[in-house]
């Protein structure tokens, strides 16, 4: 399998596979992600750099590491490779997520540029294609840490004057245990299998007494953990340390003793939330087809809080950045202006048909705030804005 590979650290992946322009629709009840997802991204680019993709969403169920796997891509030319965007940052080799929101993966290719003598300008090798996209949680690196078959066995009896029957002690098996990884560990006592001994026969007991089982975990002379009797209870345990863990029963026979790695917390998300996550990602989305550039943190949460909770709508957000000082120190020509309207409201390039009418238009004294006045009128920007739930 060719392509990206990378560890996303921080929670489990989801797939509400949200295409195109859509409703982001979020449960009647607490949502709960998923931990696996798998999609076909078409992709294209125009000589502007200007790439069109496809969007889906990811909210984790799991705090813990994630495979992103990039495989079967097939482009126009060479020039072109796949370009992911999680959130608002570029997957590279190793990147690390936090769990606690959803994630936006916008699917598109990257282009190399190169002097255009026709156009005496630079430009940008267009094209398109297509590449898989495969994220899978990751199982923790330790699969079982300890399983041991603990036998209990009878090392000596005496008479017990004041209970008036016998009692015995019994053999105490210990082991060494080393973890590969720090973190919560889930100890289990299970499987127990209670025989007869001496100590049933001399009471006169037609049956073994039940067996219970029991563990002690020490950091050096520190008894940090004690379980007693079948059940499981969890620990924190340092990989940099070795304890001394120590296995005995009250009777003899078997069990098991196994130390994993404790299930990872399932995280669930309010609508409240969801729409929280979905409101920031539509800011960091303006950000980028607009600005080009990624957000920051301060400029995405005043702009966010706005849509939540102070009665803004998106096409005013949109306004804001078009009219900002930072969209006029671009110096875009009106090529490139026409390009970026498009993106930013209709999610797509603009046809040849269309960039030539709007072209018209600003050669006829249109200006481009009443162009961005029209696109934010039309149905595409109306979609685009129910994919992110945020009013238009």
């Amino acid at each position: 399998m060719k392509g990206l590979r990378a560890k996303l650290a921080g929670a489990a992946l989801a797939a509400t596979m949200l295409l195109g322009c859509g409703t982001v629709m979020a449960a009647e009840n607490d949502y709960q992600g998923d931990t696996m997802a798998d999609y076909s991204a078409s992709v294209s680019v125009d000589e502007y750099g200007h790439s069109l993709g496809s969007i889906f969403s990811f909210t984790p169920m799991y705090d813990g590491e994630y495979e992103f796997i990039i495989s079967d891509e097939e482009f126009s030319n060479s020039h072109l490779s796949p370009r992911v965007m999680v959130g608002e940052r570029e997957m590279s080799s190793e990147m690390t997520l936090i769990g606690g929101r959803t994630y936006m993966i916008y699917a598109s290719v990257s282009t190399e540029r190169y002097w255009s003598w026709e156009k005496w300008d630079y430009r940008y090798f267009s094209g398109t294609g297509s590449y898989d996209i495969s994220v899978r949680f990751d199982e923790p690196a330790i699969e079982t840490g300890v399983e041991e078959n603990v036998p209990v066995t009878l090392e000596r009896i005496v008479y017990d004057w004041d209970a008036h029957k016998y009692v015995g002690d019994y053999s105490v098996n210990s082991y060494q245990y080393t973890p590969e990884t720090s973190g919560e560990y889930q100890v289990a006592l299970s499987d127990i299998y209670s025989q007869y001994d001496w100590i049933d026969v001399l009471n006169g007991n037609e049956e073994a007494g039940a067996l219970t089982p029991a563990v002690s975990i020490y950091d050096g002379d520190d008894l940090i953990f004690f379980l007693e009797g079948e059940g499981a209870d969890v620990t924190k345990l340092d990989e940099n340390t070795t304890y001394l863990v120590i296995a005995t029963a009250d009777h003899t026979g078997t069990y098991t003793l196994t130390i994993t790695p404790a299930p990872a917390a399932e995280i669930h998300y309010t609508q409240e939330q969801l729409r929280a996550m979905s409101t920031n990602n539509f800011v960091g989305t303006l950000y980028t087809r607009i600005l080009g550039r990624f957000s920051d943190a301060q400029g995405r949460a005043e702009f966010s809080d706005d849509l939540l909770n102070h009665g803004y709508t998106a096409t005013e957000i949109a306004q804001i950045m078009f009219t900002s000082d930072e969209f006029g120190a671009l110096d875009m020509d009106d090529a490139t202006f026409v390009s970026t309207v498009y993106y930013t409201f209709c999610d797509r390039a603009a046809t040849e048909a269309e960039a030539e009418a709007m072209m018209a238009d600003l050669a006829a004294g249109t200006t481009r705030a009443q162009i961005v006045e029209q696109m934010a009128a039309s149905d595409e920007w109306a979609a685009f804005c129910a994919f992110y739930g945020v009013n238009v």
